[in-house]
């Protein structure tokens, strides 16, 4: 069974979310990031202690837009890009995302492209919980 480190009023809601829309089974061991992350036990799986951290079978992932695609290419249900003329849109907003965080401009073409490719996207990929996303 999938685990998923981490407490829901963090980023861990992103995989969180996308758990919930793939429909798969997980376990979500509440850690969090207030001295939890800096126990040995919590360093073996990340070594930055820092939360989310999935584990799916021998697969230990952390960073939760790595995680949700990683989530949603394994489990693909429709939430994957079918074409490379789909990957590269979804590439920009992720690299763009990744350096420029708070960027208002990269935020609405970010929600603009997902919206355009699936709604249920939204928030899960793109939106962290500070910026309106999931609560």
């Amino acid at each position: 069974m999938i685990k998923l480190y981490g407490i829901p009023r963090s980023r861990t809601i992103r995989p969180l979310w996308m758990l919930e829309e793939l429909g798969l089974p997980y376990e979500n061991v509440k850690v969090s990031f207030v001295n939890e992350t800096r126990t040995p036990a919590f360093l073996n799986l990340n070594p930055n202690g820092r939360i989310p951290v999935l584990q799916d079978g021998n697969l230990t992932l952390w960073e939760s837009m790595a995680i949700n695609l990683y989530l949603a290419r394994r489990y693909d249900k429709g939430l994957w890009p079918k074409g490379v003329e789909d990957e590269g849109p979804l590439g920009r907003v992720v690299v763009v995302r990744a350096h420029r965080p708070h960027c208002s401009g990269v935020r609405s073409e970010a929600i603009s492209y997902v919206r355009s490719r699936r709604e249920r996207w939204r928030d899960v990929l793109v939106i962290s919980p500070r910026e309106g996303g999931p609560r």
